[in-house]
């Protein structure tokens, strides 16, 4: 399990690394604050991919609830522990995610190009 980039620091690890040393055991990465828009760790080898919708995916503040994206195999296992813990969204969450979801792009490529924007104006200061 990692986390990348890590909250608060924005360190970065290098996901395919880890995958690599890890060998056989699968590999978890906590890709919440890159959000999927920004980082796909699953084409670097990770089993699971996991986000927090609370922040960035719900977009809205309203929504309590996190995702873990994996291939159909672990999902089917995964499932059955959603099922027996009563892990599931209800259909308002649901839908509020979907809606965060339809403009999740649009909001990262604002949020970049205000960080962007704040950065020029910073190293252009005199200060």
């Amino acid at each position: 399990m990692c986390e990348s980039p890590g909250n608060p620091t924005c360190t970065l690890v290098h996901i395919a690394k880890v995958v690599a040393q890890a060998g056989a055991v699968p590999v978890a990465v906590d890709s919440t604050f890159a959000t999927p828009v920004l980082q796909r760790p699953a084409d670097h080898g990770a089993a699971f991919i996991i986000h927090s919708c609370t922040k960035a995916i719900g977009g809205h503040g309203d929504v309590l609830g996190g995702v873990v994206a994996c291939d159909a195999d672990w999902g089917k296992r995964i499932r059955k522990v959603r099922a027996a813990t009563g892990a599931n969204l209800h259909p308002l969450a649901a839908y509020n995610l979907h809606r965060g979801l339809q403009t999740l792009p649009i909001r990262v490529r604002a949020a970049q190009a205000n960080a962007e924007e704040l950065a020029r104006r910073l190293a252009d200061h005199p200060a």
